[in-house]
């Protein structure tokens, strides 16, 4: 029997979409998760103007949580972002690296400082006591040429960053005889163990220096939260710490303390307080630490910080503060330096370094029943004059990059370039 073409196709076409099965809901298991953030950004982010629906479209919402926040953020936001719920999932925040395994290093990316090649380096800024780094003999100041046998590039920094790496060749720095030019000094291959948990230690040092007649206190600060959120988020190791540190060098009556910020770039208000509060006296118990200001439609939930009153009755009250940065400072320990600057006026508070990361905002955790948590940018952080503007960094009073330096000196010692400039000033000048 034939069978006429135009009662085949339409038979064919019938069996389809009579056999087709309804994919709706598949579709918005796909999408749930995305269109929950749109709903939560436009009721919550702080500029929620400058979300354009029209700009979406349906293959938008199928795209990953990462790549669809970033289609409906500022274009300059670099602050609000989303975590996935895995069993993978790590808030920790190991110096200026956030990642799950850590050689508990941090690093910049440095073109060779002798000029005899245009190779890059990782020269090592930070290690973190007993960590994988500290225990294979890396120290601050080291140049990274080789990863596994691979000159270390760009390309393969994430091998540092991860802790995917097991073998590397480690120049130091030196300067030959006139002082003209930088040489190699020495060149070691060492084996590294396999990436950990690293904990941050909050506050590595807290120093007294005597600088003529004058008690200098020298604290620096990792990072200002009260306690290893990643373990207990009710935690308050961190914050007893810092209790303590500030006890130890009140009791030298110090007039000057230089704070370091150069690593702190993770904290929150409420430890940015506390440590702000503890540089002052008493008789700012009724001045204003900070201003935190939502967006139009969460304006009643405005409010002012005041100073904590606990802290200013056991604070150090000194008259003076100084202020190291790098481009890693950033958060908390630009909101401390901005409250102090207003507080104590910008002739008493003195930045050190270089330009800092400019983090005007705070971020909000939000939950969702998704497996995911979004912290988008819900309000500025402005000091008691009303002013967040400060989006490009702090800028220094006096810029000095440690790190151009032939020899990085440890934390806290005094022949570390920023810090021997900073005590200079104090003997010339105060």
């Amino acid at each position: 029997m034939i069978i006429n073409k135009s009662y085949f196709f339409l038979l064919i076409v019938f069996l389809f979409f009579s056999c087709g099965e309804d994919r709706t809901s598949e579709y918005e298991q796909k999408t749930n998760r995305n269109h929950w953030l749109l709903n939560i950004m436009k009721e919550y982010y702080l500029w929620p103007e400058s979300i354009n629906e029209d700009n979406l479209n349906w293959k938008d919402y199928f795209s990953s949580t990462a790549d669809f926040l970033k289609k409906i953020t500022k274009d300059d936001d670099t602050w609000s972002w989303c975590s996935i719920d895995t069993i993978e999932e790590d808030y920790h925040q190991r110096g200026y690296f956030n990642h799950i395994n850590s050689y508990g290093l941090d690093f910049v990316i440095f073109s060779d400082p002798t000029r005899a090649t245009s190779r890059q380096f990782a020269r090592v800024t930070n290690v973190i006591k007993n960590s994988p780094a500290e225990k294979c003999g890396l120290k601050r100041g080291d140049f990274i040429g080789y990863i596994d046998g691979v000159k270390f590039s760009s390309s393969v920094a994430d091998k540092l960053v991860n802790g995917k790496s097991h073998s590397l060749v480690v120049y130091k720095l030196s300067i030959n005889e006139d002082a003209t030019e930088f040489i190699w000094k020495s060149e070691e291959t060492i084996q590294i163990n396999k990436s950990e948990y690293v904990e941050d230690i909050p506050i590595p040092i807290s120093r007294i220096f005597s600088v003529d007649d004058k008690q200098v206190a020298y604290l620096m600060c990792n990072r200002l939260t009260s306690g290893p959120e990643e373990k207990n988020t009710d935690s308050k190791e961190y914050l007893t710490s810092l209790d303590q540190n500030i006890h130890f060098l009140k009791s030298y009556n110090p007039t000057i303390i230089i704070l370091d910020f150069r690593l702190c770039n993770y904290g929150n208000i409420e430890m940015a307080n506390k440590l702000a509060s503890y540089m002052l006296s008493p008789t700012f118990s009724s001045d204003i630490f900070a201003k935190i200001i939502y967006n139009e439609k969460r304006s009643n939930e405005n409010k002012i910080i005041y100073y904590d009153k606990d802290a200013l009755a056991n604070a150090l009250g000194v008259t003076d503060v100084f202020c190291i940065t790098s481009e890693q400072t950033q958060g908390a320990a630009e909101w401390v330096i901005r409250a102090l600057s207003a507080s104590l006026g910008s002739d008493h508070v003195y930045v050190i370094g270089t330009t800092t990361s400019g983090q005007t905002v705070i971020t909000e955790p939000i939950k969702s029943d998704y497996c995911a948590t979004l912290y988008p940018v819900v309000a500025y952080v402005a000091d008691k004059n009303d002013n967040y503007n400060y989006f490009s960094g702090i800028i220094p009073d006096y810029e000095i990059n440690d790190v151009n330096s032939v020899e990085l000196f440890p934390y806290g010692d005094t022949n570390e370039v920023v810090l021997s400039f900073i005590l200079d000033e104090i003997a010339n000048f105060f």
